[in-house]
Protein backbone atom coordinates (compact mmCIF):
# COMPACT_ATOMS: atom_id res chain seq x y z
CA UNK A 1 0.00 0.00 0.00
CA UNK A 2 1.42 3.40 -0.93
CA UNK A 3 1.49 6.24 1.57
CA UNK A 4 -1.42 7.98 -0.19
CA UNK A 5 -3.59 4.89 0.17
CA UNK A 6 -2.57 4.52 3.82
CA UNK A 7 -3.40 8.17 4.48
CA UNK A 8 -6.81 7.92 2.81
CA UNK A 9 -7.64 4.63 4.51
CA UNK A 10 -6.67 5.70 8.03
CA UNK A 11 -8.05 9.25 7.98
CA UNK A 12 -11.39 8.38 6.37
CA UNK A 13 -12.00 5.23 8.41
CA UNK A 14 -11.32 7.27 11.54
CA UNK A 15 -13.57 10.03 10.22
CA UNK A 16 -16.36 7.44 10.11
CA UNK A 17 -15.71 6.49 13.74
CA UNK A 18 -15.75 10.11 14.87
CA UNK A 19 -18.83 10.93 12.81
CA UNK A 20 -20.70 8.16 14.55
CA UNK A 21 -19.61 9.56 17.92
CA UNK A 22 -20.88 13.02 16.92
CA UNK A 23 -24.19 11.60 15.75
CA UNK A 24 -24.70 9.71 19.01
CA UNK A 25 -24.09 12.99 20.85
CA UNK A 26 -26.75 14.61 18.66
CA UNK A 27 -29.08 11.67 19.30
CA UNK A 28 -28.92 12.24 23.04
CA UNK A 29 -29.19 16.03 22.72
CA UNK A 30 -32.30 15.87 20.53
CA UNK A 31 -35.45 16.49 22.56
CA UNK A 32 -37.99 15.75 19.84
CA UNK A 33 -38.47 14.42 16.33
CA UNK A 34 -37.95 17.88 14.82
CA UNK A 35 -34.43 18.07 16.27
CA UNK A 36 -33.68 14.51 15.18
CA UNK A 37 -34.80 15.34 11.64
CA UNK A 38 -32.39 18.28 11.62
CA UNK A 39 -29.47 16.04 12.65
CA UNK A 40 -30.36 13.21 10.25
CA UNK A 41 -28.17 14.44 7.32
CA UNK A 42 -25.15 13.87 9.58
CA UNK A 43 -25.78 10.14 9.28
CA UNK A 44 -24.69 10.33 5.64
CA UNK A 45 -21.08 10.95 6.69
CA UNK A 46 -20.40 7.52 8.20
CA UNK A 47 -20.89 5.06 5.35
CA UNK A 48 -19.37 7.21 2.55
CA UNK A 49 -16.26 7.69 4.70
CA UNK A 50 -16.04 3.92 5.24
CA UNK A 51 -16.54 3.28 1.52
CA UNK A 52 -13.70 5.68 0.62
CA UNK A 53 -11.47 3.96 3.20
CA UNK A 54 -12.48 0.55 1.86
CA UNK A 55 -11.67 1.52 -1.74
CA UNK A 56 -8.23 2.77 -0.64
CA UNK A 57 -7.37 -0.48 1.10
CA UNK A 58 -8.72 -2.61 -1.76
CA UNK A 59 -6.56 -0.73 -4.26
CA UNK A 60 -3.54 -1.63 -2.14
CA UNK A 61 -4.49 -5.28 -1.61
CA UNK A 62 -5.49 -6.28 -5.15
CA UNK A 63 -2.03 -5.91 -6.80
CA UNK A 64 -0.50 -8.15 -4.09
CA UNK A 65 -3.53 -10.19 -3.13
CA UNK A 66 -1.65 -13.43 -2.40
CA UNK A 67 0.78 -11.78 0.04
CA UNK A 68 -2.01 -9.70 1.59
CA UNK A 69 -4.10 -12.81 2.15
CA UNK A 70 -1.20 -14.57 3.89
CA UNK A 71 -0.79 -11.63 6.27
CA UNK A 72 -4.49 -11.12 6.96
CA UNK A 73 -5.09 -14.84 7.49
CA UNK A 74 -2.78 -14.90 10.54
CA UNK A 75 -5.07 -14.13 13.49
CA UNK A 76 -2.15 -13.10 15.72
CA UNK A 77 -1.15 -10.31 13.31
CA UNK A 78 -2.43 -6.82 14.09
CA UNK A 79 -3.33 -6.37 10.40
CA UNK A 80 -5.68 -9.35 10.68
CA UNK A 81 -7.22 -7.87 13.82
CA UNK A 82 -7.58 -4.53 12.06
CA UNK A 83 -9.46 -6.22 9.20
CA UNK A 84 -11.74 -7.97 11.69
CA UNK A 85 -12.44 -4.81 13.68
CA UNK A 86 -13.10 -2.83 10.50
CA UNK A 87 -15.70 -5.42 9.49
CA UNK A 88 -17.31 -5.46 12.94
CA UNK A 89 -17.45 -1.67 13.15
CA UNK A 90 -18.76 -1.48 9.58
CA UNK A 91 -21.70 -3.75 10.42
CA UNK A 92 -22.63 -1.81 13.56
CA UNK A 93 -22.23 1.52 11.73
CA UNK A 94 -24.49 0.28 8.93
CA UNK A 95 -27.19 -0.74 11.41
CA UNK A 96 -26.92 2.61 13.21
CA UNK A 97 -27.15 4.55 9.95
CA UNK A 98 -30.20 2.54 8.84
CA UNK A 99 -31.96 3.43 12.08
CA UNK A 100 -31.52 7.10 11.14
CA UNK A 101 -32.27 7.15 7.43
CA UNK A 102 -35.24 4.74 7.69
CA UNK A 103 -36.83 6.29 10.76
CA UNK A 104 -40.63 6.15 10.28
CA UNK A 105 -41.14 9.89 10.93
CA UNK A 106 -38.22 11.67 9.26
CA UNK A 107 -35.92 9.13 7.60
CA UNK A 108 -34.83 10.54 4.23
CA UNK A 109 -34.77 7.07 2.64
CA UNK A 110 -38.08 6.05 4.20
CA UNK A 111 -40.40 4.53 1.60
CA UNK A 112 -37.65 4.12 -0.99
CA UNK A 113 -36.62 0.64 0.14
CA UNK A 114 -39.95 -0.98 1.01
CA UNK A 115 -38.74 -4.39 2.18
CA UNK A 116 -36.05 -2.89 4.42
CA UNK A 117 -38.63 -0.49 5.88
CA UNK A 118 -40.80 -3.43 6.91
CA UNK A 119 -37.86 -5.32 8.42
CA UNK A 120 -36.79 -2.27 10.47
CA UNK A 121 -40.37 -1.68 11.67
CA UNK A 122 -40.73 -5.31 12.68
CA UNK A 123 -37.44 -5.39 14.58
CA UNK A 124 -37.59 -2.06 16.43
CA UNK A 125 -41.31 -1.23 16.55
CA UNK A 126 -41.97 2.03 18.39
CA UNK A 127 -38.61 1.99 20.19
CA UNK A 128 -36.47 3.24 17.29
CA UNK A 129 -34.75 6.03 19.24
CA UNK A 130 -33.95 3.92 22.31
CA UNK A 131 -32.63 1.02 20.23
CA UNK A 132 -30.66 3.43 18.02
CA UNK A 133 -29.01 5.01 21.05
CA UNK A 134 -28.04 1.58 22.38
CA UNK A 135 -26.69 0.55 18.97
CA UNK A 136 -24.83 3.85 18.79
CA UNK A 137 -23.07 3.31 22.11
CA UNK A 138 -21.99 -0.19 21.08
CA UNK A 139 -20.84 1.19 17.71
CA UNK A 140 -18.70 3.81 19.47
CA UNK A 141 -16.95 1.08 21.45
CA UNK A 142 -16.34 -0.94 18.27
CA UNK A 143 -15.11 2.20 16.50
CA UNK A 144 -12.60 3.13 19.20
CA UNK A 145 -11.31 -0.46 19.23
CA UNK A 146 -11.01 -0.31 15.45
CA UNK A 147 -9.03 2.97 15.53
CA UNK A 148 -6.79 1.59 18.28
CA UNK A 149 -6.19 -1.63 16.34
CA UNK A 150 -5.30 0.38 13.21
CA UNK A 151 -2.72 2.27 15.25
CA UNK A 152 -1.31 -0.91 16.77
CA UNK A 153 -0.45 -2.26 13.29
CA UNK A 154 2.36 0.33 13.23
CA UNK A 155 3.71 -0.30 16.74
CA UNK A 156 6.67 -2.32 15.47
CA UNK A 157 10.16 -2.98 16.82
CA UNK A 158 11.51 -2.33 13.31
CA UNK A 159 10.03 1.21 13.41
CA UNK A 160 11.25 2.58 16.78
CA UNK A 161 9.74 6.03 16.24
CA UNK A 162 6.27 4.42 16.11
CA UNK A 163 6.93 1.75 18.73
CA UNK A 164 5.27 3.81 21.45
CA UNK A 165 1.88 4.14 23.13
CA UNK A 166 1.31 7.49 21.39
CA UNK A 167 0.92 5.82 17.97
CA UNK A 168 -2.57 4.31 18.50
CA UNK A 169 -3.55 7.42 20.46
CA UNK A 170 -2.85 9.60 17.40
CA UNK A 171 -5.24 7.42 15.39
CA UNK A 172 -7.93 7.68 18.06
CA UNK A 173 -7.37 11.44 18.23
CA UNK A 174 -7.96 11.73 14.47
CA UNK A 175 -11.30 9.97 14.94
CA UNK A 176 -12.25 12.22 17.85
CA UNK A 177 -11.44 15.38 15.88
CA UNK A 178 -12.26 14.85 12.20
CA UNK A 179 -15.55 12.97 12.54
CA UNK A 180 -17.33 15.39 14.91
CA UNK A 181 -16.03 18.39 12.94
CA UNK A 182 -17.45 16.84 9.76
CA UNK A 183 -20.91 16.17 11.20
CA UNK A 184 -21.01 19.64 12.78
CA UNK A 185 -20.12 21.11 9.38
CA UNK A 186 -22.88 19.09 7.66
CA UNK A 187 -25.62 20.27 10.03
CA UNK A 188 -24.23 23.83 9.92
CA UNK A 189 -24.36 23.76 6.14
CA UNK A 190 -27.94 22.51 6.27
CA UNK A 191 -28.86 25.43 8.52
CA UNK A 192 -27.26 27.96 6.17
CA UNK A 193 -28.95 26.51 3.08
CA UNK A 194 -32.55 26.63 4.34
CA UNK A 195 -34.61 29.82 4.18
CA UNK A 196 -34.65 32.24 7.10
CA UNK A 197 -38.19 31.38 8.23
CA UNK A 198 -37.47 27.65 8.41
CA UNK A 199 -34.06 28.27 9.98
CA UNK A 200 -35.75 29.90 12.98
CA UNK A 201 -37.37 26.55 13.81
CA UNK A 202 -33.94 25.01 14.34
CA UNK A 203 -32.19 27.87 16.12
CA UNK A 204 -32.28 26.21 19.53
CA UNK A 205 -31.37 22.81 18.08
CA UNK A 206 -28.24 24.01 16.28
CA UNK A 207 -27.27 26.36 19.09
CA UNK A 208 -27.36 23.49 21.59
CA UNK A 209 -25.37 21.21 19.31
CA UNK A 210 -22.68 23.73 18.39
CA UNK A 211 -22.47 24.77 22.03
CA UNK A 212 -21.66 21.17 22.91
CA UNK A 213 -19.38 20.45 19.95
CA UNK A 214 -17.12 23.49 20.28
CA UNK A 215 -16.38 22.58 23.91
CA UNK A 216 -15.78 18.97 22.92
CA UNK A 217 -13.42 19.98 20.09
CA UNK A 218 -11.59 22.42 22.37
CA UNK A 219 -10.86 19.69 24.93
CA UNK A 220 -9.85 17.26 22.18
CA UNK A 221 -7.53 19.79 20.52
CA UNK A 222 -5.83 20.51 23.84
CA UNK A 223 -5.42 16.75 24.32
CA UNK A 224 -3.81 16.58 20.86
CA UNK A 225 -1.32 19.29 21.84
CA UNK A 226 -0.40 17.27 24.93
CA UNK A 227 -0.03 14.11 22.84
CA UNK A 228 2.30 15.83 20.36
CA UNK A 229 4.38 17.17 23.27
CA UNK A 230 4.67 13.68 24.78
CA UNK A 231 5.80 12.22 21.44
CA UNK A 232 8.38 14.98 20.93
CA UNK A 233 9.73 14.22 24.40
CA UNK A 234 9.89 10.53 23.47
CA UNK A 235 12.01 11.37 20.39
CA UNK A 236 14.60 12.99 22.67
CA UNK A 237 14.70 10.10 25.14
CA UNK A 238 17.89 8.01 25.54
CA UNK A 239 16.07 4.98 24.13
CA UNK A 240 15.78 6.72 20.75
CA UNK A 241 19.47 7.63 20.60
CA UNK A 242 20.96 9.75 17.78
CA UNK A 243 18.22 8.73 15.31
CA UNK A 244 15.51 10.18 17.54
CA UNK A 245 17.42 13.43 17.95
CA UNK A 246 17.96 13.73 14.19
CA UNK A 247 14.25 13.24 13.54
CA UNK A 248 13.37 15.73 16.28
CA UNK A 249 15.73 18.32 14.78
CA UNK A 250 14.34 17.74 11.27
CA UNK A 251 10.87 18.57 12.61
CA UNK A 252 12.02 21.85 14.16
CA UNK A 253 14.56 23.15 11.65
CA UNK A 254 15.19 20.51 8.99
CA UNK A 255 13.44 19.31 5.85
CA UNK A 256 10.19 18.48 7.67
CA UNK A 257 10.01 21.74 9.64
CA UNK A 258 7.69 23.48 7.15
CA UNK A 259 5.27 20.54 7.06
CA UNK A 260 5.29 20.22 10.86
CA UNK A 261 4.75 23.98 11.25
CA UNK A 262 1.82 23.88 8.80
CA UNK A 263 0.35 20.99 10.79
CA UNK A 264 0.57 23.04 14.00
CA UNK A 265 -0.72 26.28 12.49
CA UNK A 266 -3.59 24.89 10.39
CA UNK A 267 -4.58 21.88 12.47
CA UNK A 268 -4.22 23.44 15.92
CA UNK A 269 -3.75 27.23 16.00
CA UNK A 270 -6.39 28.03 13.37
CA UNK A 271 -8.77 25.50 14.91
CA UNK A 272 -8.42 27.09 18.35
CA UNK A 273 -8.99 30.59 16.94
CA UNK A 274 -12.11 29.45 15.08
CA UNK A 275 -13.41 27.66 18.19
CA UNK A 276 -13.11 30.91 20.13
CA UNK A 277 -15.00 32.55 17.27
CA UNK A 278 -17.81 30.00 17.56
CA UNK A 279 -17.98 30.57 21.31
CA UNK A 280 -18.23 34.35 20.88
CA UNK A 281 -20.77 34.02 18.06
CA UNK A 282 -23.02 31.79 20.15
CA UNK A 283 -22.69 34.20 23.06
CA UNK A 284 -23.76 37.03 20.74
CA UNK A 285 -26.59 34.82 19.43
CA UNK A 286 -25.18 35.07 15.91
CA UNK A 287 -25.90 31.49 14.88
CA UNK A 288 -25.28 32.06 11.17
CA UNK A 289 -21.72 33.22 11.85
CA UNK A 290 -21.15 30.32 14.24
CA UNK A 291 -22.28 27.90 11.53
CA UNK A 292 -19.92 29.51 9.01
CA UNK A 293 -17.01 29.25 11.44
CA UNK A 294 -17.82 25.58 12.00
CA UNK A 295 -17.28 24.98 8.28
CA UNK A 296 -13.85 26.55 8.71
CA UNK A 297 -13.14 24.33 11.70
CA UNK A 298 -13.90 21.25 9.62
CA UNK A 299 -11.44 22.43 6.95
CA UNK A 300 -8.67 23.23 9.44
CA UNK A 301 -9.07 19.98 11.39
CA UNK A 302 -9.25 17.84 8.24
CA UNK A 303 -6.20 19.47 6.62
CA UNK A 304 -4.31 19.33 9.91
CA UNK A 305 -4.92 15.60 10.32
CA UNK A 306 -3.96 14.91 6.69
CA UNK A 307 -0.69 16.79 7.25
CA UNK A 308 -0.15 14.92 10.50
CA UNK A 309 -0.67 11.58 8.78
CA UNK A 310 1.77 12.54 5.99
CA UNK A 311 4.39 13.28 8.65
CA UNK A 312 3.53 10.02 10.40
CA UNK A 313 4.31 7.88 7.36
CA UNK A 314 7.30 9.95 6.23
CA UNK A 315 8.93 9.54 9.63
CA UNK A 316 8.21 5.82 9.64
CA UNK A 317 10.33 5.46 6.47
CA UNK A 318 13.07 7.80 7.71
CA UNK A 319 13.33 6.14 11.12
CA UNK A 320 13.62 2.66 9.60
CA UNK A 321 16.57 3.90 7.51
CA UNK A 322 18.25 5.86 10.31
CA UNK A 323 18.11 3.07 12.87
CA UNK A 324 19.84 0.78 10.38
CA UNK A 325 22.37 3.32 9.09
CA UNK A 326 23.50 5.01 12.32
CA UNK A 327 25.20 1.91 13.87
CA UNK A 328 27.07 1.40 10.58
CA UNK A 329 28.24 5.01 10.65
CA UNK A 330 29.42 4.63 14.25
CA UNK A 331 27.25 7.47 15.54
Amino acid sequence: MSDIQYIIFTVFSQMAVGALIALVIADFLAKDGKAEMFYEPGSYVILPAMIIAGIAILLSILPNIAISYLIISKPEAWVARETLMMSVFGVWALIYTILWVLHPEYGSLRGKIGLVDKIVDKLVGDSTKEIRQAVGLISILMGILFANTSGMTYVLIGLPILNHFTTPLFFIMTALLVGPATVAAVVSLKYKRIDELEAKKYTDTLSTYLGTIWKYLLVTTIALIALIAVHLQFLQSPAMGPAGRLIFESMLSGEYAALFLMRLIIGIAVTLILLVGVMLSLKAENLSRAATLMLGIFASVFIGEILGRILFFQFSHVSAYLFQAIPLLGL
